[in-house]
C-alpha cells in the first residue's frame, strides 16, 4: 500500500513535505523550530497571499497571549534557514504593520511513495555550501546555528557583489531526500528497516545511559528558563525569575556545565513558549522547563529537562518548599532539582547558598525588577529603574547590587538621552562609590565605572580596565564585555572589537543587543555589505527597531548607494514614527534634488527645531547629516556643542567613518584637544 504525504511544495532548491515535517534543500534536511516550521507550511500554504501576524498568532499558537515580536523571530529563523538575502527577501516579503507574504515561485504536488517516494541516503562528505562557495569571495560572519548546538562561525558568499547566505549545513550522518524514482518495495522496508535500528540503537544507548552532550569546549550548555504558574491569574514576576536565577546561580557550580545568565533568558517569559525554540535559540544542548504553584503557604515546582537537539523530555524532577523565607525557599529549591540535574547529567551533588548582598527579601526583589526594567533599554523603563533602585537602598543601605544598579540606571537614561550628561553622572557616581565601598570587587560597579570613565570622562585605557575587570570577576556578565567591544571599535581596534563580540554573542545569541553592536562593528570597521547583511537579521529579530535602518541608509551612503541610502533613510523615519510632514518634505526634496536634496532638508529640519540655549542630544544628528552633507563648518560647530555638554557620542567622532571629513580637519583636533578628549591613532 502507498503511503500518502499530503501536499509537498517546491520552490528554488526547496521541497516542504507538512506532514513529515520536513524540509529539504536539495535532499538535505534544513532544521527548523516547531513553530518556526509551522509558520513555514502556513506562509507557504497561502503563497502569493498576505497572511495577518494576527492570524499566524491564532493558527502557530492557538490564541496563547504572545507579543507579535514572537511572530518576527520565527520569520527571521525561517529566512536563516531558507538563506535568504536580506537585499533580496526572494522568499518572504514583510508588510509593515500588518504581516509577511511568501513570494517565491511555488510547485504544489500530492505526494505519495509512487510519485514522490522519500528514503535514506548516506550523507555527502562534501556540504553544499562548501562546494557552492569554490571559487568565489567568501566573508566570514558569525550567527547563531538554530540547527546545530554550538555557535558556529559560517560564510556568506560573494560573487561580485552579490551577497547571499548558503543553506545551513544538515547535523548528523544521514540525509533525508526525495528519489527521482520509485524505490522497489524491497529497497524501501530495507532501507527503513536499516534507518530504525540504527535510530532505535542510539537513542536506546543515550537514553538508558543518559550520556551528557559535551559543547565544543567540553561543557554540556543548559538554559534555565523563567519559572511559568500553573494558574495565569495567580503570577508572581519576581518568584518567577528568583527561582530561577538560584538555580542558574547553584547549577552555575558544576565545572563542566556552561549555564546560560540569568539575562540570557529573562526574556522568555511567554506562557506559551516553547521551551525546545527557546532552547534552540540559545544554542542550549538542554533546557530546563519549570512551573509553579503556591497553595496554603507551600511552593510546589515541577521541572522537565529537555534535549534540545532531540526535542524530548530527558527527566521530570518535582521540590516543594514553605515560603516563609522567600531566600530559604529559593535555595531549598534550586539545591533540590538543581542536584536532579546535576544527577541525571552525570555530576556530583553539593549544597548550595546563593550569596544574593542583603538580607532583605523586598530590596532584592526591587533590585531584580530594576535589572529587568533596565535592560529593556528604553528612556521610560530606564526612569522607572532609578525609582526602584531608590526603594532597595533605602531599604537596605548596605545593598552594592542595588547602588551599582543605580548607578547603572542613571547611564543608561543619559545613554538614552533622558537628561543632560553632567546631571545623570552627577548622581550616578555617588552612587557607585557607595557599591565600591561596600564591595570593591563587585563587577556590576567595575561595569558602570568603565561605561562613565570611556563615555563621559574621556578616560579611554582607564574605562577599558574597569570593563574588562568585570567580566574577568563574573566570566558571564555580557554587558560588560558587549560594552567592552563596542569601545575597542571606537578606538580603531576592530579585529579585537570583532572576537570579543562574538565572545558575547556565545554567552547570549538571542539577545538583539548583541547582534546590533556586531552589525555596528561590522560598519565602523568599514565592512558595510556584512553590516548591512547583519541589520538585516536584526530587523527579522525586532522589524521596528529604528537604530538598525539608520545605520543602514549610513552604510548604503558611505558605499555610495545613494538609491538605497534614500530607500532606508524613509523606512528610518517610519520606524522612528516621523511628522507625516516631514516625510513628504523628504519624497519631495528627492524627486526635485535627489538624496542631497534630502539630507539638506534633513539637516536643516533638525537645525530648526534644535535648542541652542540647553542641552539637545539632537547635535549628533545634526554633525551625522552636516558631516555626510561636506558641510565642515556646520558639523564643527555642532560637534562643538556636544563637546561642551559632554555628551555620549563624542567617542564616536574619532573613528567613526561618517565623520571622516571631520577626522581629516586640523581645527577638529584643535577642538579635541581644548576640550580634553585623549586623540587615538
Amino acid at each position: 500500500m502507498e503511503r500518502q504525504y499530503g501536499h509537498i511544495y517546491e520552490f528554488a532548491d526547496f521541497r516542504l513535505i507538512p506532514a513529515e515535517g520536513l524540509l529539504l534543500r536539495n535532499g538535505g534536511p534544513i532544521p527548523l523550530t516547531p513553530k518556526a516550521f509551522s509558520t513555514l507550511v502556513i506562509l507557504v500554504e497561502k503563497h502569493g497571499h498576505l497572511v495577518e501576524k494576527a492570524e499566524l498568532i491564532d493558527r502557530v499558537w492557538e490564541n496563547a497571549f504572545v507579543e507579535e515580536a514572537a511572530v518576527s523571530r520565527c520569520v527571521w529563523g525561517i529566512r536563516n534557514a531558507l538563506g535568504e538575502d536580506p537585499k533580496k527577501k526572494e522568499f518572504i516579503q514583510t508588510v509593515p504593520k500588518r504581516g509577511y507574504r511568501f513570494i517565491a515561485d511555488v510547485v504544489e504536488k500530492n505526494g505519495t511513495n509512487g510519485h514522490d517516494a522519500i528514503h535514506v541516503v548516506e550523507a555527502r562528505s562534501e556540504s553544499d555550501s562548501a562546494r557552492r562557495s569554490a571559487n568565489s569571495n567568501v566573508l566570514p560572519i558569525h550567527r547563531p546555528n538554530f540547527g546545530s548546538r554550538i555557535l558556529a562561525t559560517d560564510t556568506l558568499e560573494m560573487p561580485e557583489t552579490v551577497l547571499s547566505m548558503p543553506a545551513p549545513r544538515a547535523n548528523g550522518n544521514l540525509h533525508i531526500t526525495a528519489a527521482a524514482r520509485p524505490a522497489p518495495h524491497f529497497a524501501r522496508f530495507y532501507a527503513a528497516g536499516i534507518f530504525t535500528l540504527l535510530f532505535l540503537g542510539t537513542a536506546g544507548i543515550y537514553y538508558y545511559f543518559s550520556r551528557p552532550i559535551a559543547a565544543g569546549n567540553g561543557q554540556t550548555k543548559v538554559a534555565v528558563l523563567p519559572l511559568k504558574p500553573v494558574s495565569a491569574e495567580n503570577r508572581d514576576s519576581i518568584v518567577e525569575f528568583a527561582i530561577a536565577e538560584s538555580l542558574i546561580l547553584k547549577m552555575s557550580t558544576e565545572p563542566n556545565l556552561y549555564v546560560r545568565p540569568l539575562s540570557a533568558v529573562r526574556k522568555y517569559i511567554e506562557l506559551d513558549r516553547d521551551p525546545i525554540d527557546a532552547g534552540k535559540e540559545l544554542n542550549a544542548d538542554y533546557v530546563l522547563s519549570s512551573n509553579y504553584q503556591i497553595v496554603d503557604g507551600k511552593i510546589r515546582v515541577t521541572s522537565q529537562l529537555f534535549d534540545t537537539r532531540s526535542g524530548k523530555t530527558e527527566a521530570t524532577f518535582r521540590a516543594e518548599s514553605e515560603t516563609g523565607n522567600r531566600f530559604a525557599m529559593q535555595d531549598a529549591i534550586a539545591n533540590e532539582i538543581g542536584n536532579a540535574v546535576f544527577t541525571r547529567l552525570g555530576h556530583s551533588g553539593s549544597v548550595y547558598a546563593a550569596k544574593r548582598g542583603t538580607e532583605s527579601e523586598e530590596a532584592y526583589r526591587l533590585y531584580l525588577q530594576g535589572q529587568y526594567l533596565v535592560d529593556k533599554k528604553t528612556r521610560t523603563d530606564a526612569q522607572r529603574a532609578i525609582e526602584i533602585f531608590d526603594e532597595a537602598v533605602a531599604l537596605d543601605p548596605n545593598f552594592a547590587h542595588a547602588w551599582a544598579g543605580k548607578a547603572g540606571a542613571h547611564c543608561t537614561f543619559a545613554h538614552m538621552g533622558g537628561i543632560e550628561p553632567k546631571l545623570a553622572f552627577d548622581v550616578a557616581k555617588p552612587a557607585l562609590n557607595k557599591a565600591f565601598e561596600l564591595d570593591p570587587n563587585l563587577a556590576e560597579a567595575h561595569a558602570v565605572l568603565g561605561i562613565i570613565s570611556f563615555d563621559y570622562d574621556w578616560e579611554f585605557e582607564k574605562g577599558l580596565k574597569h570593563l574588562r575587570k568585570a567580566f574577568e570577576i563574573n566570566p558571564q556578565h555580557e554587558m560588560a564585555r558587549r560594552w567592552y567591544a563596542g569601545r575597542l571599535a571606537l578606538m580603531g581596534r576592530y579585529d579585537e572589537s570583532l572576537t570579543e563580540i562574538r565572545a558575547v554573542i556565545d554567552i547570549n545569541p538571542s539577545s538583539i543587543f548583541h547582534q546590533w553592536d556586531y552589525a555596528h562593528i561590522l560598519y565602523q570597521a568599514r565592512r558595510y555589505d556584512e553590516a548591512i547583511v547583519q541589520l538585516h537579521r536584526v530587523l527579522d529579530m525586532d522589524p521596528n527597531m529604528a537604530w538598525a535602518a539608520k545605520l543602514i541608509w549610513v552604510s548604503y551612503h558611505m558605499k555610495g548607494d545613494t538609491e538605497q541610502a534614500f530607500v532606508w533613510f524613509m523606512k528610518f523615519q517610519e520606524k522612528r514614527k516621523a511628522d507625516p510632514i516631514d516625510i513628504e518634505s523628504f519624497n519631495q526634496a528627492y524627486s526635485i534634488e535627489g538624496w542631497k536634496g534630502v539630507l539638506e532638508k534633513s539637516s536643516k529640519i533638525l537645525r530648526a527645531r534644535y535648542r541652542h540655549d540647553q542641552y539637545d542630544s539632537s547635535s549628533c544628528d545634526i554633525a551625522l547629516t552636516t558631516s555626510l552633507l561636506g558641510d565642515k563648518d556646520t558639523a564643527l560647530k555642532f560637534a562643538g556643542d556636544g563637546l561642551k555638554y559632554r555628551d555620549l557620542w563624542i567617542p564616536f567622532l574619532l573613528h567613526d567613518p561618517a565623520f571622516e571629513i571631520l577626522q581629516e580637519d586640523p581645527r577638529f583636533e584643535k577642538l579635541l584637544r581644548e576640550a580634553g578628549v585623549p586623540l587615538i591613532p
